[in-house]
C-alpha cells in the first residue's frame, strides 16, 4: 500500500470514525503506514454521538497488539479521562483493566472481577448480564445489555453495557466494555409507556363500559375491569341494581365480607385515609381497598370498591379515579338508555295490535323483532283488523329513527290509517292522510303498505308509500306486488295509487319491513332467501310460523335493525267453527264465511243463495232475539255429511216466551221454505238452529277444518 499523506490520514481517519459511530461498532483499519482504531461510545437509542478515535505508525503495530495483549492497554490515558466506565477483558473473559470510574461510581475499591461486577447489578439484571457474557465469549460476538447497577451511595441506577470484541485475524485479542448511565432517559420512557398504557387502558375500559346500555351489565364489566387492572376482587353497588355485583379472583371469604361491608352506602372508612381528588384508600388486616364514589348528574350513583394487590402510587390513585368516573358516566347513560327503552317498549308493545283476527279459510301470523342493539328500539309496525263491512284490513310499515319518538310516530300512524279505513277511505287515500302526519313530523320520513281483502271475491284493493313489496305465493311460486309510491313525509301534499288483483283461493301472503332482509346490509341477498324460504313453505298453512319464517331468512345472525313480519295464508273454507259477538254488525263476517263455504264445496249459484240466506236469517234472529240487549256470542258451524251441507246457528241466550207480532215468524217461514230440512232445539242454555242442504250432481271434495 502506498504511503499516507498527514492530510490522508486524517480523512481517513474521520471516515473510520464516522463509520463507527453510524455503525455503532469497533472498527479497526491498517494502512501502509498506520493502523486507525474507532470505538464509539454507546446511547440509549440510535447512532452513538461520540467516538474514540486513533492512529498509530505502522511501526507501532506490533507493540500495539501486544500491548492489547498483555497487562497494559495504549487507550488507558483516553479512557481515564471518559464520563463513562470503561473495562477491559481477555479473550477468557476475565478483567484485566477498569477505569477510574468504576470506583468512583461504584465505591468499590477492589479490583473489578466478574463476580464483583454481577455482585454491583441488581439481583434480577445480574443473571441476564452473565447469560449475555457467557454466550458472547463463546460465539465471539458484541452484545448490548440494560442492566441497574449500584451507584454509590444513592442505590441503583439504570446502565447500558456494550461489550465489543477486538480482532486480530478473527480471533479475539481483546474485550471492550463501556458502561454508559442512560437512567434518566430509561426513567423519562417509562414514564411516557406507563402513561400511554394508563390511557390505553382508560380508552379500552370506555369502550367496553359504553358497549352496553344495560346497567347490571356495565357493573359486572366495571367490577371485570377493576379486577384484571388493579387487585384480586371488586365490589360495585348501584342504586338502581336489586343486589350488589361483586367480582373476585380467587375466591377470598374474608375479601368478599369486607368488600360487601365497605361498599354499602352507609360504610366509612375514615376521614384520615381519604385522599383529596382521589379513592378512599383503607386498610383491614394488611390489605389495602380503594373506594370510588360513583357520581353523575342525578347525584351518588353508588360505590366502587376495590381489594388491591398492592399498595398503589399516586399515579396509579388518579388512574383509579379516572376509571370511576367512566364507570359513572357509563351507568348513568345506562339507566337513561334503559329508562327510554323501558318506555319505548311499552309504548310499542301497547300500540301493536295483541291479538289478529282469524278466519275460516284464512289464517294470520306476525312477528316483530326488535334490534340487537338494546336501544334501537325502532318504529317497525303492523296491523290487521276486520271492517264493518266484513273486509280485511292489512298494514304494514317502517317509522324513520329510534326510541321513545319513533314508538310514538308509529302509533299515530298505524292510528291515523286505521280510522281511515274504518271510515270507507281506499287504501290511497289512507295512505294521503297518513302522510300528513309524518309530513313535518319527529321523524318526518316512514314507509307503509296498505290493502283491504274481500275474503268472497278474494281480492286484494292496495297502496304503498315506498315499502318494500310484499311476496304472493300462488300455486307454490313466490312473486312479488310491486307498486309505485313514495315514502311518507317527503312531499307535504302526496297522492298513492290504488291498485287492485285477484288472490287465489289457495295462497300465502307476506307483508315484511327492510329489517328481516337487511340483518347483513345485504337486501337483495336477504330477499332473495326469503324468496326461497316461501317456495320451501309454498301453499302449506300449516307449515307458515312467522318467527320461523324471519328466523330462518336471517340464519341465525343478529338482526341490525327491528323487523316486522305479516303473513295471510288462505285456503278454502271446506268446514266453518267460528264465534261472532251477538251484533248485527259482525252479521257480515258470518255471511261471508257462508259464501266461501258454499264456493269450496261447488255449490250452484242458486243453492248457494238459498243456504246464505236461509242462515243468515238464523243468525240474524239470534243476533236480535237471543240476549235482549246484553252482550252475548253466536256460533255458526258448517260441514258437508254424506254429500248435504249442514249449517248450525247456536246461541247461549233465552228467547222471549211473549207471543209473536204478526209481522214476526217470517224468518222462520223463509229458512223452511229454502232448507231442505231444519231443525230447531230450544233449551235452558240456549237455541240452535240446524238447516241442511242437499248438493245435487255436485261432487264433493275431501273437506279440511278451517
Amino acid at each position: 500500500m502506498a504511503s499516507c499523506t498527514k492530510g490522508d490520514l486524517y480523512a481517513t481517519l474521520r471516515g473510520v470514525a464516522e463509520e463507527a459511530r453510524t455503525s455503532r461498532k469497533l472498527l479497526t483499519l491498517e494502512l501502509a503506514n498506520a493502523s486507525l482504531l474507532a470505538l464509539p461510545i454507546p446511547s440509549l437509542e440510535g447512532p452513538s454521538d461520540a467516538v474514540i478515535a486513533g492512529a498509530f505508525s505502522v511501526a507501532d503495530i506490533p507493540r500495539l497488539y501486544a500491548e492489547l495483549a498483555g497487562e497494559r492497554t495504549p487507550w488507558s490515558d483516553l479512557f481515564s479521562v471518559l464520563p463513562g466506565i470503561v473495562l477491559t477483558a481477555r479473550p477468557d473473559g476475565r478483567i484485566d483493566y477498569y477505569n477510574k470510574q468504576w470506583k468512583q461510581y461504584t465505591g468499590d475499591k477492589r479490583f473489578p472481577s466478574l463476580a464483583s461486577i454481577t455482585a454491583a447489578l441488581e439481583a434480577d439484571d445480574s443473571a441476564s448480564f452473565l447469560e449475555q457474557w457467557r454466550r458472547g465469549i463463546a460465539e465471539r460476538s458484541a452484545f448490548t445489555l440494560h442492566a441497574r447497577l449500584r451507584r454509590h451511595p444513592d442505590g441503583y441506577r439504570w446502565q447500558r453495557f456494550s461489550a465489543e470484541p477486538l480482532l486480530r485475524d478473527h480471533v479475539v485479542i481483546k474485550w471492550i466494555i463501556l458502561v454508559t448511565d442512560i437512567h434518566d432517559e430509561v426513567v423519562e420512557r417509562n414514564a411516557a409507556e406507563s402513561a400511554t398504557q394508563r390511557l390505553r387502558f382508560l380508552s379500552d375500559a370506555g369502550r367496553a363500559l359504553y358497549r352496553s346500555f344495560d346497567p347490571k351489565e356495565v357493573a359486572l364489566i366495571a367490577c371485570q375491569l377493576a379486577t384484571a387492572q388493579f387487585g384480586d376482587a371488586a365490589a360495585l353497588q348501584f342504586r338502581h341494581l336489586d343486589d350488589t355485583i361483586v367480582m373476585r379472583e380467587p375466591t377470598d371469604a374474608t375479601t368478599d365480607e369486607d368488600l360487601e361491608r365497605l361498599v354499602g352506602e352507609n360504610a366509612t372508612l375514615g376521614e384520615d385515609t381519604a385522599i383529596k381528588g382521589g379513592p378512599t384508600i383503607a386498610t383491614i388486616d394488611d390489605r389495602q381497598y380503594a373506594a370510588v364514589e360513583l357520581r353523575a348528574r342525578s347525584g351518588t350513583l353508588g360505590r366502587l370498591v376495590i381489594a388491591l394487590r398492592e399498595h398503589l402510587e399516586r399515579r396509579d390513585r388518579d388512574l383509579i379515579e379516572d376509571f370511576g368516573e367512566r364507570v359513572s358516566v357509563a351507568l348513568d347513560n345506562a339507566c337513561l338508555y334503559s329508562n327510554e327503552r323501558r318506555i319505548a317498549t311499552t309504548l310499542q308493545s301497547q300500540l301493536l295490535p295483541h291479538a289478529l283476527p282469524q278466519r275460516c279459510g284464512l289464517r294470520i301470523d306476525a312477528a316483530y323483532f326488535p334490534c340487537q342493539d338494546e336501544m334501537r328500539v325502532g318504529g317497525d309496525w303492523y296491523d290487521a283488523f276486520e271492517l264493518y263491512d266484513g273486509r280485511l284490513a292489512i298494514a304494514i310499515g317502517d317509522v324513520a329513527g329510534h326510541g321513545i319518538t319513533a314508538a310514538a310516530m308509529m302509533g299515530r300512524l298505524r292510528h291515523t290509517i286505521r280510522a281511515a279505513l274504518f271510515d270507507g277511505a281506499t287504501p290511497a287515500k289512507a295512505l294521503a292522510l297518513a302522510n300528513d302526519v309524518v309530513y313535518g313530523g319527529d321523524p318526518e320520513l316512514a314507509t307503509a303498505f296498505v290493502g283491504v281483502i274481500d275474503t268472497v271475491a278474494m281480492t286484494l284493493e292496495w297502496a304503498t308509500a315506498g315499502h318494500p313489496p310484499p311476496f304472493l305465493v300462488r300455486g307454490g311460486e313466490p312473486v312479488t306486488i310491486d307498486g309505485v309510491g313514495i315514502a311518507l313525509g317527503v312531499f307535504e301534499h302526496a297522492a298513492f295509487a290504488n291498485e287492485r288483483m285477484q288472490l287465489p283461493e289457495r295462497g300465502v301472503l307476506v307483508l315484511y319491513t327492510d329489517g328481516i332482509v337487511e340483518y347483513a346490509r345485504d337486501v337483495i341477498a336477504g330477499t332473495n332467501l326469503l324468496r326461497e324460504e316461501l317456495r320451501k313453505i309454498g301453499n302449506d298453512c300449516a307449515a307458515l310460523d312467522a318467527r320461523k319464517l324471519a328466523r330462518d331468512v336471517a340464519g341465525g345472525s343478529p338482526h341490525i335493525d327491528d323487523a316486522a313480519l305479516l303473513a295471510l295464508c288462505f285456503e278454502p273454507v271446506r268446514e266453518i267453527d267460528m264465534t261472532l259477538p251477538a251484533l248485527a254488525s259482525r252479521s257480515e263476517i258470518g255471511r261471508r264465511a257462508l259464501l266461501r263455504f258454499a264456493r269450496a264445496w261447488n255449490l250452484s249459484e242458486e243453492r248457494t243463495a238459498d243456504l246464505v240466506l236461509a242462515s243468515c236469517e238464523a243468525l240474524n234472529n239470534a243476533i236480535e232475539h237471543a240476549y235482549g240487549g246484553r252482550n252475548g256470542t253466536v256460533r255458526i258451524r258448517a260441514h258437508n255429511t254424506e254429500g248435504r251441507l249442514v249449517v248450525s246457528i247456536a246461541d247461549l241466550g233465552r228467547w222471549s216466551d211473549r207471543a209473536p207480532h204478526e209481522d214476526r215468524g217470517r224468518g222462520l217461514r223463509i229458512i223452511e221454505s229454502l232448507a231442505d230440512d231444519v231443525e230447531i232445539k230450544r233449551e235452558n242454555d240456549g237455541t240452535s238452529v240446524r238447516v241442511t242442504f242437499g248438493m245435487g250432481a255436485a261432487q264433493p271434495a275431501v273437506p279440511r277444518s278451517c
